[in-house]
């Protein structure tokens, strides 16, 4: 089963979030958005996520949250090994 790589995109601005959604839906992966840090954090605790897009300069969250020892980012084992590409 060939499954499409899914991304988290954090972003607090709603243009750039949606930007980023259609370009890496358009390329064919599964894609997902989070307004904030807090928000990003509890998606990826659940959601198996492959990458995760982060706004470093979040004006609502840190970027530490997400690069703490004990925030594990593990991707599915189903997820397809190819590294991706810009077009």
């Amino acid at each position: 089963m060939n499954e499409r790589a899914r991304i988290l995109v954090v972003d607090d601005e709603l243009g750039l979030r949606e930007a980023c959604k259609r370009v890496l839906a358009a390329q064919g992966f599964s894609v997902d958005a989070a307004e904030n840090g807090a928000e990003g954090l509890r998606k990826v605790q659940t959601g198996g996520y492959d990458l995760v897009l982060l706004d470093a300069g979040c004006r609502t969250s840190t970027a530490l949250t997400f690069s703490s020892p004990s925030t594990s980012l593990t991707p599915r084992p189903s997820a397809s090994s190819s590294p991706a590409t810009a077009p």
